[in-house]
């Protein structure tokens, strides 16, 4: 997406900025979570990062980059890699939590995504402490330069963070 040719006065955005004409700043850090739904779980649930190779996997693939998703799972302070099953691949996060809401497979998804899901039951998270460990992502407000007033950003970002409880679970500085 072109920020400034198709318009938008600021865009939220996950992980590095790339090289472009656009302006950042920070607001935010999440984590990703592995969720699946109640049902998919009574068929078994995953206690260890390795049993996630024998269960349905919701992947993304980045429209970006082409390259799938990987689940940044630790253990000991150290990168555990699984061999995913990818069941469904897709590019944005709505298929991925309404599948995985429809017991379908399990999903790596950010944090503020499925908050409300998981509190209201919908999703449940598994393998929390292999996340947990895991450095947390950045979120960030990008804008033209010449067209966005940081004054008017920063009320926007405050109000924004604030929306998604940003600050609840994450240091923001």
């Amino acid at each position: 997406m072109d920020v400034i040719e198709e318009g938008f006065d600021a865009v939220i955005r996950a992980g590095e900025q790339a090289a472009s004409r656009l302006m950042a700043r920070k607001v935010g850090s999440y984590r990703k979570v592995i969720v699946g739904s109640p049902a998919y779980l009574q068929a078994g649930r995953s206690d260890r990062a390795e049993d996630l190779a024998g269960h349905a996997s919701l992947i993304c693939r980045y429209p970006s980059t082409g390259k799938l998703d990987k689940w940044p799972l630790r253990r000991n302070n150290q990168a555990v890699g699984v061999a995913l099953p990818a069941s469904m691949v897709m590019n944005t996060l709505d298929p991925q939590i309404y599948l995985a809401e429809q017991g379908l497979g399990f999903a790596c998804i950010p944090d503020i995504a499925v908050r409300k899901l998981l509190d209201e039951g919908s999703l449940v998270s598994v393998l929390d402490d292999s996340m947990r460990k895991a450095a947390p992502h950045c979120a960030r407000c990008s804008h033209p330069a010449v067209i966005f007033r940081p004054s008017s950003g920063r009320s926007w970002t405050s109000r924004w963070k604030r929306s998604c409880r940003l600050n609840e679970h994450h240091d923001m500085r």
